[in-house]
């Protein structure tokens, strides 16, 4: 499918991050990689390229940037989860983990006898749990470039935290080289990076891939060339923590929620307390379009006149995002 080839490659707009600040990013090296044991199979020891496995059950409650997702699966390249009622052949709801956007595959394809297991793991005690999904010696697709594929292999982890609500990607043991990535990007005509990556925004890093720099991007705001420098070295950490957590705060969060979300005719901003002040509602291009005074702690927005799609409203310094549908 390689879905995310496809977004990341329609990138028409400017080099401009969003301003929603849905995750601050961090990066760690020299870690120490450990493959899993005693994990649960994913793909069951069958052999897998452009392959379907699924769906698994969440086994605590997680979110990606607000939107709750009960399921996980692998599809392709890519580990997934899924919002509750969304399917992976659908965009809305989905979110996919691009650890590196390279075409993988198990490395003994052609001999029928899979040699790259995919597996997950639960560890931890109840509300400090981590769910661990991992891609072990995986090899590539050749795709006729002028760098061989026979002999590289990667692998890496991807853990979810039920405390924080944190993703790290944990990179392992790889021979994956700056050629082969250069011949991928310039021959190949792809992108070569690593992205949190749903139908509305993506979670994006490129250029050194030691220390990368971090945006979030609606299609319409992707960067022309968003690729990292080359493959990230064994034992580099990757984790994206939601805004407001003590990992690292980018805003003070006021009692502020929004419901429904996803919203048709009404949308509400709920405070906890009563709340005076002012809110506006910002299209994805920055343009206001509604404005008005809090009324306590329930304040209704008739939508009913807004275009589908995604929209920020900021109340008290506070950025809230809802669709609507």
């Amino acid at each position: 499918m390689k879905k995310i080839t496809l977004l990341l490659a329609m990138a028409l707009g400017t080099f401009a991050a969003n301003a929603q600040n849905d995750y601050t990013f961090t990066v760690q090296t020299g870690q120490t990689y450990t493959n899993l044991e005693g994990a649960t199979s994913i793909n069951n020891g069958d052999v897998w390229d452009y392959d379907y496995f699924g769906e698994f059950t969440m086994p605590f409650s997680f979110g990606i940037a607000g939107q709750a997702v009960d399921r996980f699966y692998f599809d392709d390249d890519y580990f997934g989860l899924l919002a509750p009622g969304a399917t992976a052949d659908e965009e809305e709801g989905v979110f996919l983990f691009v650890v590196n956007n390279l075409f993988v595959q198990d490395i003994a394809y052609d001999s029928g006898n899979s040699n790259s297991p995919l597996s997950y793991k639960v560890e931890g005690t109840t509300g400090n749990r981590i769910l661990k999904l991992e891609m072990k010696n995986a090899g590539l697709e050749d795709i006729e470039l002028s760098v061989a594929t026979n002999g590289l292999y990667l692998n890496f982890q991807v853990w979810l935290y039920e405390s924080d609500k944190s993703i790290e990607i944990h990179y392992g043991d790889s021979n994956v080289t700056t050629a082969y990535i250069n011949a991928f990007i310039n021959e190949g005509e792809q992108v070569f990076t690593t992205a949190i990556a749903g139908i509305e925004n993506v979670y994006l890093l490129t250029g050194n891939s030691a220390n990368p720099t971090y945006g979030e991007y609606t299609e319409n705001t992707l960067p022309a060339s968003p690729n990292l420098s080359g493959y990230p070295a064994s034992g580099t950490v990757y984790r994206f923590a939601p805004a407001g957590t003590t990992n690292a705060p980018v805003f003070a969060r006021n009692n502020f929620s929004l419901y429904p979300n996803p919203a048709s005719t009404v949308v509400n901003i709920r405070a906890n307390d009563v709340a005076e002040g002012q809110y506006a509602v910002y299209n994805m291009l920055g343009a206001v379009v509604a404005q008005g005074s809090l009324t306590g702690t329930d304040t209704a927005i008739n939508t009913a006149s807004l275009q589908e799609g995604v929209y920020v409203i900021k109340v008290d310094n506070q950025n809230l995002k809802f669709i609507k549908k």
